[in-house]
This record gives C-alpha cells, structure tokens and sequence, in this order.
C-alpha cells in the first residue's frame, strides 16, 4: 500500500486511505495522505472517503471473501470506477471477477510494482501499438450465447491470461500473428495462422479446447473439438 500510494501521487493522482488500523492511518496521514478510519464494508464509510468519484478503486485485503464483500458494496456506490484487487489466491479470480473485480493482480506472480502498473494502466492507458500485448491482470470472463455455443463452451470461466504474449515463440524468438486466451487456464498462445499454432497445441494437450481472441476489439471464441465460432 505504500508503495503504491508513493506512486500514484508521484503520478499526480488523489490518494484516499481506508483503513482500521491504527498504525497504518498513522502512517498514512505522516505521508501526506487522506485518511478515512473505518471498516471498508460499510457504504457510508466509503461514501465518507468519496468513492462516489473515484476512477479506480484498490482492495488489497488478504481474505478473498472480505475482499468480494468490499467489492459489492464499491460496485454499488461506484459502478464507473475500475477496481482492482490484490490477491494471494488465484481460486478467487472468479469470485472477484462476479463481485465487480475487472483487474485481478496475483501476489505470487507479480512484484508490488505490477500492481502499481495495473492501476496506471487504467488512469493513465498507453497508446496502442502495432503488437498485441496482452493485460496479465485484466479479467478476462468469456461466455458464450446460446445461438453460437456447443457442448464445450461450459468450460469457458474467468481467467487471467498468463503472460503477455506466446511465451513458446518467445523462447524460441518466433512471431506469431495473433495471439489467443484460453477460457479453461488463462493460457496465452499463438493462432493457427501462425507458424508454431500453440495455442492449438496447448487445446491438445491439455484438453481445454475453448480459445478466445486476445486481439484488441475481437471478442469472439473457438472450439477447437467442434471447430466452431463462439460469439458472446
């Protein structure tokens, strides 16, 4: 938490703390930083803190089920707001995700700095560029219609993509053309139009044969079982 309020206020951003604990108001408040003393569940402490205007809104508590009741209320007050929970329990990303969590950022994959990046990401987002570079720790919850789905499309829940490009092609200093998520794992992989298919490969082998497209403004799904088009 101190780290990433040192950087978004070093950023220009408003910071607001709430929080129970004595010692880290405290310390907050020694920073230079707004203190609301209160319990983050309750919508009139949030109310007191301002949420109502807040671009992003950050949950940093270690429970999974205290940070999903945090998140409903958030999402009440403050359904514009981009909300990002920090996460010891990948199991949770779901449960997040259905609370109103879009950004997900794993302790155990991720420095304190990634989850600094994760909200400048959605204050201040980058220009795109030609390559498609994939979010790790944006949601990502396809879910096929009932017009396009098959029998498959059941695996598909929410998941974080892996890493921010085919790591394979990576190691092997290949290209790929597109990229493509899977919904079962979050595995991020190369289309068939690309000459290492791992995305297809990765469908094979681990028997998760639902993809989505990780391309910017594509949000369609395939079957690789049915060879089928999802749309949502």
């Amino acid at each position: 938490a101190r780290s990433l309020a040192a950087d978004l206020t070093g950023a220009g951003h408003e910071v607001v703390v709430v929080t129970l604990s004595p010692d880290g108001a405290a310390e907050a408040e020694r920073a230079g930083l707004q203190v609301v003393r209160g319990d983050s569940t309750r919508a009139h402490v949030l109310e007191t803190a301002g949420v109502s205007r807040a671009l992003v809104v950050v949950i940093g508590d270690d429970e999974p089920e205290q940070a999903a009741r945090i998140a409903g209320v958030v999402q009440g007050l403050a359904p514009q707001a981009g909300l990002v929970v920090l996460s010891t329990d990948e199991d949770a990303v779901g449960e997040l995700h259905e609370a109103g969590a879009d950004t997900v950022v794993l302790a155990h994959r991720a420095a304190w700095s990634s989850l600094s990046r994760a909200v400048l990401r959605q204050l201040q987002p980058a220009p795109p560029g030609r390559r498609t570079v994939v979010d790790v720790d944006r949601v990502v919850a396809f879910t096929a219609s009932d017009d396009s789905a098959c029998v498959h499309a059941s695996v598909s829940r929410p998941v974080l993509p892996s890493s921010p490009g085919c790591l394979e092609c990576s190691r092997t200093g290949d290209t790929w053309v597109h990229l493509r998520l899977c919904t079962s794992c979050g595995h991020v992989g190369c289309c068939d139009s690309s000459p290492n298919r791992h995305a297809a490969a990765h469908a094979a082998v681990d028997d998760h044969p639902v993809m989505a497209s990780a391309e910017p403004g594509e949000d369609w799904g395939w079957c690789y079982l049915d060879e089928r088009t999802l749309t949502p």
